[in-house]
Order: C-alpha cells, then structure tokens, then sequence
C-alpha cells in the first residue's frame, strides 16, 4: 500500500514533475510532423495529471494549514 505524503516539499516534486511532462509533450507536439493519432490521447492524459496534481495541492494545503485541535 502507497503512503500518501501530504508536505510542501513533496508537492513541489510533484509539480516539478508535472512541469517536466508538459515540457516533453510540448517539445514532442512540435516535432510531430505526422500528426500522431495518439497525440490527441497524449493531451487528454496530461489534463488529467494537471488536475490530479491540483487535487493533490488542495489536500497538501488542507494538511498544512490543519490547526490542531486542543488535547485537554
């Protein structure tokens, strides 16, 4: 089982990621001179990493800004 970690420093090597896929989509979009049929799937995929990462940020700012609640 994969333990998710909620922190700003795994966020960022998330999007750092993220960043670096967009950069190889676009670099590889520009060269496809014969417009590959699974470019359009390519996209859609990357979309749906962008939201997922969004997703992903809204819990780690939910985490981090959790105040936590009185141990009486």
């Amino acid at each position: 089982m994969r333990q998710a970690k909620f922190t700003l420093a795994e966020l960022e090597e998330e999007e750092q990621s993220l960043e670096r896929l967009r950069r190889w989509h676009r670099d590889l979009m520009a060269r496809d001179v014969f417009g590959a049929p699974e470019a359009a799937e390519a996209g859609e995929r990357l979309r749906q990493c962008a939201a997922v990462c969004e997703d992903y940020a809204e819990r780690v700012f939910h985490v981090v800004h959790e105040t936590p609640k009185d141990s009486r």
